[in-house]
């Protein structure tokens, strides 16, 4: 436990930030519809019961592995009230979950200032299986219909870390450092805040590569500004 809550103030921004990368190219944290991580566009029929994963995908500087990460899932539709939730759930043994991954209310900051997004501290380094970690899933019951809902990774709101606060990231395992690292950056750098995944729910338009793209390396000096 003694090193779980070290790896959670790290986090908390205790660690020294760190970008191994010239841009964001350190792996994401996507949405599923399927335990095996590979359908980013999710059908979910009103009147059934429904289990979304969240899966990391291990890259560049997290190729090692991780001990952590923090981040958000913000649905372009409000659907808290069309299913029955249950808590999120790890299966990595001895988690320490701050939080919860779904903001259902896009483009509007908690109410009464409460935070929007989880940490994840793990006990051990966390290598997955061919260079992907399932963090956790959340079950429920779909009571109505969903239409054309787009969930994208972004940042904590308000992140933790104010060094690396505009993006979704993680924690290596390099103790006791834990250096922090942008997750991938797909879109927004040049303008609002960095997006790093999507997937869609019930959503026709939604590709189905499930892999976000780098940003430009020319746009990376306008990612740095966001730090400042």
């Amino acid at each position: 436990m003694k090193k779980i809550l070290t790896v959670a103030a790290t986090t908390l921004c205790l660690a020294s930030a760190a970008l191994a990368q010239p841009y964001p190219s350190n792996g994401f944290v996507g949405l599923y519809g399927d335990a095996a991580g590979t359908q980013c566009c999710i059908n979910a029929p009103a009147g059934a019961p429904a289990t979304f994963y969240l899966w990391a995908t291990l890259g560049g500087a997290t190729a090692a592995g991780i001990s952590g990460a923090e981040f958000r899932m913000e649905f372009s539709q409000n659907i808290s009230a069309l299913g029955f939730f249950q808590a999120f759930s790890s299966p990595v043994p001895n988690t320490l979950i701050l939080g919860t991954p779904f903001d259902y209310t896009a483009g509007v900051d908690g109410a009464g200032g409460a935070a929007e997004g989880m940490n994840l501290a793990f006990q051990e380094c966390q290598t997955g299986t061919s260079g992907r970690v399932l963090l956790g899933s959340v079950a429920g019951f779909i009571s109505g219909a969903i239409s054309n809902c787009e969930v994208t990774t972004r940042r904590r709101n308000p992140p933790n870390n104010l060094i690396l606060g505009d993006c979704p990231l993680f924690t290596l395992c390099d103790a006791p450092t834990f250096t922090l690292v942008c997750t991938t950056i797909s879109t927004g750098v040049n303008g609002g805040e960095t997006i790093a995944f999507r997937s869609g729910i019930n959503q026709a338009a939604c590709s189905s590569s499930c892999t976000p793209v780098g940003v430009e390396q020319k746009t990376w000096s306008g990612m740095k500004s966001l730090f400042r």
